[in-house]
C-alpha cells in the first residue's frame, strides 16, 4: 500500500491523465477521513450584530479562524465553500474508479451533511450512513458555570461531546445490474459478512 500526502485536487489533477491513458489503475474503492471543516465556530455562528473578534496575545481567536486545533488545512470560508470543495475533489476522484466503486467517508458530527451534499453534487450515489461511534473525543463547549447569570448553571454547556463521526457510503455511478458491476469491474456488492 502506498500513502500520499497532499492537497487531494492538485494530486488527482495532476494524476487524471496516468488514469485516462491506462498508465495507473482505476480503484474499486475509497476510504478516506477528509477534513471536517471544525474551525470558526464563532466566524460561522457569531451573531451578526457582535463585535469582531479580536485576535489579542493568545492567538485564540486566530487559532479557531484557521481551523480545527488551529490547523489551515481545515479551515474554509464557510460552509457552501466546505461543500464546493468537497464536489470538487469529488468530481474528479469518478475518473480515478470504477463505475460502482464504493467510497467511504469520513464526517463530523456538525458538517457530514455537507460532505453527502458535495459528494452527491459530484455525481455520487449516496447509499448508506454509517455512524461511527467512538465512545472519546472532547466537547467544543463553553462551560454554563462560568456564565455570570446570577444562578449557577452547574451542568450546563453549549455542545454535546463528539463521540460519533458521520461516514458517507456512496457509489460511483454505473449503468446495469449489480451483477453486471460485479462480472465486469470487481464492484457493486460489499462483504457485509
Amino acid at each position: 500500500m502506498t500513502v500520499y500526502v497532499d492537497d487531494v485536487v492538485a494530486w488527482l489533477r495532476g494524476r487524471e491523465w496516468l488514469v485516462q491513458s491506462g498508465f495507473m489503475p482505476r480503484y474499486h474503492a475509497v476510504l478516506c477521513d477528509p477534513p471536517y471543516f471544525l474551525g470558526s465556530i464563532v466566524k460561522r455562528f457569531g451573531k451578526p450584530d457582535s463585535a469582531p473578534a479580536q485576535y489579542g496575545t493568545d492567538g485564540a481567536f486566530q487559532r479557531a479562524s484557521r481551523g480545527f486545533m488551529g490547523q489551515t488545512w481545515d479551515g474554509f470560508e464557510s460552509p457552501w465553500h466546505y461543500q464546493e470543495w468537497v464536489t470538487e475533489w469529488a468530481t474528479l476522484l469518478l475518473s480515478f474508479v470504477y463505475p460502482g466503486a464504493v467510497l467511504l467517508a469520513f464526517g463530523g458530527t456538525r458538517t457530514f451533511h455537507r460532505l453527502a451534499a458535495g459528494l452527491e453534487d459530484a455525481g455520487w450515489i449516496i447509499a448508506d450512513t454509517i455512524a461511527w461511534i467512538t465512545g472519546q473525543g472532547f466537547p467544543k463547549s463553553h462551560n454554563g458555570r462560568n456564565w455570570d447569570a446570577g444562578e449557577h448553571w452547574h451542568g450546563y454547556g453549549t455542545a454535546l461531546k463528539p463521540a460519533w463521526e458521520g461516514v458517507v457510503v456512496a457509489r460511483a455511478p454505473w449503468r446495469g445490474t449489480y451483477a453486471a458491476l460485479a462480472r465486469e469491474f470487481g464492484t457493486g456488492a460489499i462483504n457485509v459478512d
